[in-house]
């Protein structure tokens, strides 16, 4: 429903009161977030500054462990792939961006679940883009052969940027 609200151009507090719902049914619906997210950004009416006022607060709040923390990884892969539009945010953000993979997917007490392939995909990428290539080797033994479509498609050469990060 969310979805459909910023589709249709309605309220965006009207998309807020469906978060909610969604999350009062199921406090860790990465999915609703994804798609609030999304709601917030510039592309949609709102601001680069909701949208990642939104990601760190979900990622703030989540437990040690919680794919919620890959809120907040989404949001940063939102403006590298508009072009380093928001450069200055995502930067700022980045320096702190393994310790939201710690935090999250690559902590000890996560669980992997439908989402994971995706959300190690997000962080190798991100990673990539943000020359943080020390970090990638992790990622690339968790995921193995299991490349996604996002966010490699958003690279101009997607083979060499997936052997760069194999390497």
């Amino acid at each position: 429903l969310i979805q459909v609200n910023m589709c249709t151009d309605g309220p965006k507090d009207e998309a807020r009161q469906l978060l909610e719902l969604a999350r009062e049914r199921c406090p860790s619906h990465r999915e609703s977030m994804y798609a609030y997210l999304y709601r917030m950004s510039e592309l949609w009416g709102g601001s680069d500054q909701e949208m990642m006022t939104f990601g760190l607060n979900v990622s703030s709040k989540a437990p040690l462990g919680s794919p919620l923390h890959s809120v907040l990884a989404e949001c940063m892969l939102q403006f590298y792939m508009r072009g380093f539009k928001a450069k200055g945010m995502a930067e700022e953000g980045f320096v702190h961006f393994d310790q939201v993979y710690r935090k999250g997917i690559g902590h000890s007490a996560y669980r992997e679940d439908r989402k994971t392939i995706y959300d190690l995909n997000m962080f190798a990428g991100l990673y990539i883009w943000g020359e943080k290539e020390e970090l990638v080797p992790e990622l690339f033994v968790r995921l193995g052969s299991r490349r996604t479509v996002s966010p490699w498609n958003n690279f101009v050469d997607v083979d060499k940027a997936w052997k760069r990060g194999r390497e």
